[in-house]
């Protein structure tokens, strides 16, 4: 244990940790807003790895220029504080555990859905269309800058700002400050829930926790007569550094200089087949991405198997579907693995049902329970932190003009699913993951759109709409870094504070970058998601009120079907050690786009993992452990260093990583 892990917050530190905090916010939603290029996506983001290499880089520039300095200067030090750099290993922890639980807040988690959602709605409703007639009386004005559609405020955002126009800003104050309840509620009760299942997993499961390795493994100090070799000093680490860096730079050379060759990452099967069914073969991605590689090579055996051979079924199961005469292909594999998805988090509930009650008797009596004192929160706290958050949403959604039963409804769905997310995280080292389906969709098509009212409908789609992305989320990324401070000793109670103000901090940080880029540049001329995403929500809102929606029976045969497959895999996986297919394999990449995009990068680090265990066994292994990080910090370094350039100096027109 760092001897200076207790001492983690500095005046240093703090600066640091805040400077990139709101600089992250700000380019973020520059980047996101401008090419859709998310500096913090997944859990295992960019924006948090790269400052702690550009830190590391500070110490290792300190070591070298102290000595000389204080000599000069005539200052005498012991070897040992000569060999310090200017920020201790739990110093960085602290600055990357509070980018990493913030950085998706400019992206996927909040800027680029709450913004459009208060003007979209209004500016594309026409009578063609007839979004007022629909469920504008069910929409509360002081929600929204403005309803008239013709608003400077609404028009400008879409139209751009005229030229010697100033910013619209006094008509954000009211719906900024009446949304910020709800906006805070929901990232504090996420945290809340992080270190409510927090003891569960890390210590009485003891999850492997593969994307919390790297940023641990690459600040670990080696002691002095240890035979390991520090990680930047292995050969082997910076060789496969080397290889993603120059990959993503020819291939960002290539947009400023089409006579440099191009580097086709993402090649495809193309047309195998002609014939029926196996045509359903054709065009599988073969998708590289180095840091999934050196991901998977990390994780266990059973792991990785499971994600890519999951994955390989599906598309085998297109086949056979094809050839049965089978169709909504989609649809089927979709409900299987929501199926999935509730069997697993009623088991995993299950598994922690004696710490879920030690936290609700020691709530309902406001008894101090033995052994919460190393906890992020006491049980206490805990419950009633949780149960308080919750009583604002409730109420916030009351106010909106939604019953108590959807609200519930919604919340459940979605922490119920954040629950998975954060266990695949946990478990798996999926740093982006899709949820089947969002939680607006989930309740109104169990509840029935008619059952609902137009009024709940309206409403569910508005709120389900802030909180539908799962692609980065601050639970997992809250856990990894509570998981991080137990490792190396912080005080885990304050970095949860920290965190909470770090998050505050985050979100009031993206109201001007946000506002700024839309009303500069107009909504029809940004990225290509923000363009296309801001006429989703009203078209969903109609669509929910136009066709009755409910699960059909076929839907509802397949969400069993998934189900049983899961309780199989279950008992399975808990009675026999050889059994080697993982549950969250199957909900992982059993449907949707995770499969698709990531696995053959899987299949590679499985293989690779595979290979080294079975020529040299374990040992082998530990030693090639260095590649795997060497390239995943290699593809964070040059992926980030080019979204610098190629957003905020030389602008191009695409991206570089698809993601």
């Amino acid at each position: 244990m760092d001897n200076s892990s207790h001492r983690f917050l500095t005046v240093k530190s703090a600066v640091v940790a805040f400077g990139c905090i709101i600089g992250s916010s700000i380019a973020g939603c520059y980047s996101a807003f401008l090419r859709y290029d998310l500096i913090g996506t997944g859990h295992l983001p960019r924006a948090a790895l790269w400052p702690v290499m550009v830190l590391l880089a500070v110490n290792g520039v300190a070591r070298w220029v102290r000595p000389p300095v204080l000599r000069f200067f005539g200052r005498s030090r012991t070897p040992e504080e000569l060999k310090r750099g200017w920020f201790s290993r739990a110093e960085l922890m602290f600055i990357y555990s509070m980018i990493l639980v913030t950085c998706s807040i400019p992206g996927q988690q909040f800027a680029t859905y709450w913004y459009l959602s208060l003007v979209s709605p209004i500016y594309y409703a026409t009578p063609q269309n007839r979004f007022q007639e629909f469920f504008f009386q069910y929409l509360k004005p002081w929600l929204f800058p403005s309803m008239d559609p013709d608003a400077p405020v609404v028009r400008w955002c879409f139209e751009s700002l005229p030229e010697g126009r100033s910013m619209p800003w006094q008509q954000w104050v009211g719906p900024t400050l009446l949304w910020t309840p709800f906006i805070l509620a929901v990232f504090f009760l996420t945290v809340v829930l992080a270190a409510v299942v927090r003891k569960q997993w890390v210590e009485r499961e003891q999850l492997l926790f593969p994307l919390a390795q790297i940023p641990l493994e690459m600040t670990e100090v080696v002691p002095a007569g240890e035979q390991e070799v520090p990680l930047w000093r292995n050969w082997l680490m910076w060789v496969f550094f080397l290889l993603p860096v120059w990959v993503y730079t020819q291939k960002a050379l290539h947009f400023y200089y089409p006579k440099v060759r191009d580097i086709n990452l993402y090649p495809t099967t193309e047309n195998l087949f002609s014939t029926r069914p196996w045509y359903r073969l054709n065009w599988m991605p073969l998708n590289w991405y180095f840091d999934m590689i050196g991901i998977t090579y990390l994780l266990t055996t059973e792991m990785g198997f499971s994600l890519w051979f999951f994955y390989a079924l599906q598309r085998l199961l297109m086949v056979g579907r094809t050839w049965m005469g089978l169709q909504r292909d989609n649809e089927f594999f979709q409900h299987n693995a929501i199926g999935g998805f509730i069997v697993l988090a009623l088991f995993y509930l299950w598994v922690m049902r004696a710490h879920l009650w030690a936290i609700v008797k020691a709530g309902l009596t406001w008894t101090r329970s033995a052994d919460d004192a190393e906890e992020p929160l006491s049980h206490r706290g805990m419950f009633w932190g949780g149960l308080l958050s919750l009583a604002v949403l409730l109420l916030w959604c009351q106010a909106i003009g939604m019953n108590l039963a959807g609200s519930l409804f919604l919340f459940g769905a979605y922490f119920g699913g954040i629950l998975i997310l954060t266990r695949m995280v946990s478990e798996s080292g999926l740093f982006v993951f899709w949820l089947p389906t969002s939680p607006q969709e989930f309740v109104i098509n169990s509840l029935t759109s008619t059952r609902l009212g137009a009024r709940n409908v309206t409403t569910l789609c508005m709120v389900g709409w802030q909180i539908q992305d799962s692609a980065s989320n601050i639970w997992p990324n809250a856990l990894q870094g509570q998981k991080i401070a137990q490792t190396i000793g912080l005080s885990q109670r304050k970095l949860f504070w920290w965190m909470c103000l770090g998050i505050t901090v985050a979100v009031f940080a993206c109201h001007w970058p946000a506002l700024n880029v839309m009303y500069k540049t107009g909504v029809p001329h940004m990225g290509w998601w923000p363009k296309g995403a801001a006429r989703s929500l009203p078209n969903s809102i109609v669509g929910f009120l136009v066709r009755p929606n409910s699960f059909e029976s076929d839907e509802i045969g397949w969400m069993f079907q998934g189900g049983l497959t899961t309780v199989f895999l279950v008992w399975m996986r808990q009675r026999f050690l050889w059994w080697p297919f993982h549950p969250l394999g199957f909900v992982g990449t059993f449907f949707g786009g995770v499969g698709g995009r990531y696995g053959y990068s899987i299949f590679l680090g499985w293989i690779a993992r595979m290979a080294v265990v079975w020529i040299g066994g374990m040992r082998a292994w530990r030693k090639c452990r260095p590649v795997a990080i060497g390239m995943i910090l290699g593809n964070c370094f040059v992926l980030f260093t080019w979204l610098l350039i190629q957003n905020f100096f030389f602008p191009i027109s695409g991206v570089l990583v698809i993601e």
